[in-house]
């Protein structure tokens, strides 16, 4: 039997609590139905701080690599811009790489660069476990006192994220370009050192520039294997399609009256061994994996204009929706939130996790069985209807005392006259007053007299003119 996870095990404690006749614990609305069960969203909680440029759910949707910069603006550096005084450098301020473990509900800093000092290429996770690479351009300033430029230089590191560390692995000069590939699979990935070893722009007789290409494996354990130094005219194209070979691009040098020829090779990155033998089209090793089976929710973003006081400047926005898979679902959307930047729903579909106002949010999925989450609703439902009508019932004798005794009604303007006595006047909106009107000391029996109704589903909440509510099944 599969274990049920956190998240799903919160929502069946907070279904007993509902069952149990307390106030609603969880939001129904944020729910849509599926086949067999019923996904919504715990409330989101914060996993990086303004302003989060891009992330990456590892594999198994335990952890965020998260690229964030933050710049120290203050009301005197605006007043200085606007008055055309331009800083005479970068504003303080930092780029970094956080982590975000789930299970932890932690974020940790794993690279931090001061702004100015460099930034943060790319990043990807490798394989299915907690490995990540990080390509980050670095800026050295010189010693104090010299007067040489800063140097510049590429790092790859290396990102554990059960540890939570980063650790450099490879360094590149100036003059190196650094890449990377990261296996679709497998716990590895390559990084390839490319630095050309003739003057900008010369050939050599072969048509070919002359560089030395280095191929560095990266094995999950951490550790950098020895380069494999590639023959002329080789570099990497990509991983094979398991993941666990090097497709390389080979050119062949052009013959008199021939084009250049490029072929693909495939290299065990183990061993460094190069099958000759060029890759045919729709070989095994060119084939892609099998495109992943979607869940049984995804995300929708949708734009919307927002309306505006008249003379402001109207502004798009973009709620991000849960949405159900299956089809003709009874309750098929949920909003995540108004307005959203990049969103992306966990490998596992456990999570969902969306820029929003700048700060990278996470919200994590509940599995409910759906004939349970179906009674909370119309639990929930009933409990709302019922608190709602006793509202409204309160606000009409409240109304009275200041009216002479007297109660409006069915044929007044209900919802005008009482909307003063309630703080959220939108509740009247899904009221029927029923009520003809009428002095309070003319109902012989106040607890059998009814005002009004609230309707839902399955039945309505009854509100009575001594103030009390009762639910009411439909066909009762």
């Amino acid at each position: 039997m599969k274990a049920m996870n956190v998240a799903s095990a919160v929502g069946l404690m907070l279904l007993a609590i509902t069952q149990a006749g307390a106030q609603p614990a969880l939001n129904t609305d944020s729910f849509v139905l599926t086949e067999k069960e019923a996904v919504g969203m715990l409330p989101a909680e914060v996993a990086a701080a303004p302003t989060v440029k891009s992330f990456k759910w590892s594999a198994n949707g335990k952890y965020l690599l998260i690229h964030r910069e933050s710049l120290a603006v203050t009301p005197a550096m605006l007043r200085a811009l606007a008055s055309g005084n331009l800083p005479a450098g970068p504003p303080a301020g930092e780029t970094s790489l956080v982590l975000w473990d789930k299970a932890a509900h932690r974020s940790i800093d794993l690279i931090r660069l001061r702004n100015g000092l460099g930034s943060i290429r790319e990043f990807e996770w490798v394989g299915v476990g907690g490995m990540g690479i990080a390509v980050v351009d670095e800026v050295v300033p010189p010693p104090l006192g010299r007067d040489v430029p800063p140097l510049r230089r590429t790092v790859a590191w290396r990102i554990d994220a059960v540890g939570g560390t980063a650790k450099r692995l490879v360094v590149a000069g100036d003059e190196t370009y650094l890449g990377f590939y990261s296996s679709p699979s497998q716990p590895m990935a390559a990084i390839q050192l490319s630095r050309e070893l003739d003057p900008p722009g010369v050939l050599q007789p072969s048509g070919l520039l002359k560089r030395r290409i280095e191929v560095i494996l990266v094995k999950a354990a951490g550790s950098a294997a020895p380069p494999i130094v590639l023959g002329e005219g080789m570099s990497i194209h990509s991983w094979s399609a398991n993941g666990a070979d090097l497709i390389l691009y080979s050119i062949v040098p052009r013959e008199p009256g021939r084009k250049t020829r490029i072929d693909r090779l495939l290299m065990d990155p183990l061993t460094g061994r190069i099958d000759p033998t060029p890759l045919a089209e729709g070989s095994a090793h060119l084939v892609g994996p099998a495109p992943k089976r979607e869940g049984d929710v995804r995300l929708l973003s949708t734009r919307q204009s927002l309306a505006v006081p008249q003379g402001a400047a109207g502004r798009a926005v973009h709620p991000l929706w849960l949405v159900s898979n299956t089809r003709a679902s009874a309750i098929s959307q949920a909003l995540v939130s108004a307005d959203v930047g990049p969103s992306e729903i966990s490998p596992t579909v456990e999570s969902v996790a969306f820029i929003s106002n700048g700060a990278l949010m996470v919200s994590q999925l509940v599995r409910l069985p759906k004939a349970a989450f179906l009674a909370m609703k119309e639990a929930a439902d009933t409990a709302t209807a019922l608190s709602n009508a006793k509202q409204i019932g309160l606000a009409a004798m409240m109304y009275a005392q200041d009216h002479d005794e007297k109660l409006p009604g069915s044929g007044d303007d209900v919802a005008g006259l009482l909307s003063p006595y309630l703080k959220n006047s939108d509740i009247l909106q899904e009221m029927t007053f029923t009520f003809g009107g009428g002095a309070l000391k003319d109902v012989a029996n106040p607890a059998e007299t009814e005002l009004g109704y609230v309707q839902r589903s399955g039945g309505r909440a009854i509100f009575y003119v001594d103030g009390h509510a009762k639910w009411k099944p439909d066909g009762k």
